[in-house]
């Protein structure tokens, strides 16, 4: 799970959550208003409010939402974000591996679930 700090001069305005698809992009919700501002992504973290060995934190490169999403209604609800630089993975940090697009779950398959 990715953790976005979002601040607008020394405010926080916004904190949302997403998650490691690459070592350098996030997926998140398009929905999400922290689109605008100074963006740090942590990843690692038990506690984001406290240093940790484990936590890494990296400024976002570029904001890449879904070219047709729309609010009302909701639909293609997907936002990329681009890293500075790519993650170090640890047992902490790392990519969540995504199925391929055209890929079934086989009954009683074991699934993660993040959110």
């Amino acid at each position: 799970m990715a953790y976005l700090d979002v601040r607008m001069g020394q405010v926080n305005t916004q904190m949302c959550r997403g998650l490691l698809v690459k070592k350098d992009f996030v997926l998140m919700a398009a929905h999400c208003s922290c689109i605008a501002g100074n963006i740090t992504v942590i990843l690692g973290a038990h506690n984001v409010h406290e240093p940790e060995e484990t936590q890494q934190r990296l400024r976002v490169r570029r904001i890449i939402p879904h070219p047709e999403f729309t609010r009302d209604p909701f639909t293609n609800d997907l936002l990329l974000l681009q890293l500075e630089k790519k993650v170090e993975v640890t047992e902490e940090v790392k990519p969540l591996n995504l199925p391929s697009a055209h890929s079934t779950p086989k009954a009683e398959e074991k699934c993660l679930v993040a959110g």
